[in-house]
């Protein structure tokens, strides 16, 4: 069976429509001096990256019965995201930025802060390789809500040294708050896969009922709480969370009722490129970048933004099949094994 008969169209779009809110909440932090003083970039910032862990998670490995199973899916990840993410610091940054540090000063900048890079990538990596442990480990068990809880605590065992060197040494090396954070959304896409077959998930009645009470809450703390700030305070943490995890069923929701549709309009094919995307976007939008930056809301802010966009996917679909045309550069920028 080929691999567009297997894909889940509906996830798709949802990664074409999130990598599209992505993009425009880099122009906006790029072109505008206001932008996290905004609904929209507030909404944003709750929803864009929650939703990619959660599909992350509902797309997460069902069974790995061999160690040498295991030891396959772990290359495999690391030839995907780890080939991108190090190829971008070493290889794709000197060539497109001009910066003042070496590049074994850039290696260890990011690697002291990941979110300064492709986090996402690096975050990811490790996230999918706990959830394979996991689900190696527990392939055994024959009773499915057994499985289901010694998996969600392998999981969950396999951060705690990320939540020691966090909590206990009080230091955020190689992306430990970036990890433990959006475990929870991976975790939760991990758990949806699980329960999508159950009666209760199945009612229709129940779903619309759910969904409208999630969208008000995530709309709600969107509205009344500035999420992006400096100061990460327990109160911040926890609004979110749930507003990342209420938007994002809502909008998990939306794309899979509208899946057809979206598809048409080219959503589901931008769902796949989405790793190709986010690799090469910020080459695009940081040509507009000036140090006298106007107001979201002005009409220099508007059309500043507006230009980005085009100027972004015009660049960034150039880029994308300039790298593509060759197997070689494809392995190295994008971990796509073509050779």
């Amino acid at each position: 069976m080929n691999e567009k008969s297997t894909r889940n169209i509906a996830l798709d779009c949802a990664k074409g429509l999130a990598i599209i809110l992505v993009c425009l909440g880099h122009i906006m932090q790029a072109t505008t001096s206001d932008y996290y003083d905004t609904k929209i970039y507030n909404l944003i910032y709750a929803l864009q990256m929650p939703v990619f862990f959660l599909i992350s998670g509902i797309l997460s490995s069902s069974k790995i019965e061999t160690s040498e199973q295991l030891r396959k899916k772990v290359c495999k990840r690391a030839c995907v995201y780890l080939i991108p993410f190090i190829s971008r610091i070493v290889i794709f940054n000197p060539i497109f930025w001009k910066t003042q540090s070496t590049i074994w000063e850039e290696i260890c900048r990011i690697l002291i802060s990941v979110d300064s890079g492709l986090w996402f990538l690096w975050v990811l990596f490790f996230l999918c390789v706990n959830c394979d442990v996991a689900v190696f480990f527990t392939k055994s068990i024959k009773n499915r809500n057994n499985r289901i809880i010694l998996e969600s605590g392998i999981y969950f065992a396999l951060l705690i040294p990320w939540i020691v060197e966090l909590f206990v040494f009080k230091v955020n090396y190689l992306g430990a708050k970036l990890i433990i954070y959006y475990s929870v959304f991976y975790f939760l896409g991990r758990v949806s896969k699980h329960l999508s077959n159950t009666r209760l998930i199945k009612g229709k009645r129940i779903r619309e009922v759910a969904v409208a009470i999630l969208a008000c809450i995530g709309m709600y703390i969107v509205s009344h709480y500035r999420l992006f700030i400096d100061v990460d305070s327990i109160e911040i943490i926890i609004l979110r969370v749930l507003s990342g995890v209420c938007l994002s069923y809502v909008f998990l929701n939306f794309t899979n009722i509208y899946a057809n549709q979206l598809s048409k309009l080219g959503f589901s094919t931008l769902g796949r490129y989405t790793l190709e995307i986010y690799y090469v976007h910020g080459l695009a939008y940081s040509l507009l970048t000036s140090e006298d930056l106007p107001k979201v809301y002005s009409i220099q802010g508007i059309s500043t933004i507006f230009a980005s966009i085009v100027i972004t996917a015009v660049i960034t679909y150039v880029v994308i099949i300039f790298i593509k045309s060759n197997k070689m550069m494809d392995f190295i920028f994008f971990g796509k094994k073509g050779l």
